[in-house]
């Protein structure tokens, strides 16, 4: 880690891109520090130098993704980077988490495609290490797991949850 920041993954590994709204950054940011922690290979746009072509920067990455994590809030739903993100994300193929740090309506577009993605809701669980807890459960997000990763060391998961069952 660079300072407070978690390290942004760059390299040819699977990884997990986050979507996030910036309004939302407090509360995102303890999410990718302990998937960081964990050992997962994580992209977030802190990655992205001053001067670059962004919008570019974010496709290819984006694109690159193994797993994508969208944190869903009334912040994020009303952010263009965000639509265009798991929009993306989702014509790609690629697996989707909607995290949901609030109760919100989603736009009926947003219903139609998330609506059989299976989420978690942050809002709901008593602590952060529960929530984390669960969210490390996730299989789909096992190929983001460096090899001295948890899972790699021998040590069990926790939780019994498979795929994206919450």
């Amino acid at each position: 880690m660079t300072g407070d920041m978690p390290e942004v993954y760059e390299g040819d590994r699977d990884y997990a891109f986050v979507c996030y709204s910036h309004d939302d950054r407090d509360a995102v940011l303890p999410v990718i520090r302990a998937l960081a922690d964990e050992g997962y290979r994580v992209w977030y746009d802190d990655g992205i130098e001053l001067a670059t072509d962004y919008p570019k920067k974010v496709a290819d990455h984006v694109y690159g993704c193994a797993f994508f994590v969208m944190f869903v809030s009334r912040a994020s739903l009303g952010s263009r980077w965000c639509n265009d993100e798991v929009g993306y994300a989702l014509e790609l193929g690629r697996h989707v988490l909607p995290v949901y740090l609030q109760e919100v309506e989603l736009s009926r577009a947003l219903q139609m495609r998330l609506g059989s993605v299976q989420a978690l809701y942050w809002y709901a669980y008593a602590t952060d290490d529960e929530f984390n807890e669960k969210l490390f459960s996730v299989r789909m997000l096992d190929s983001c797991l460096k090899p001295e990763g948890r899972r790699r060391r021998g040590i069990p998961p926790r939780g019994a949850a498979t795929g994206f069952s919450v």
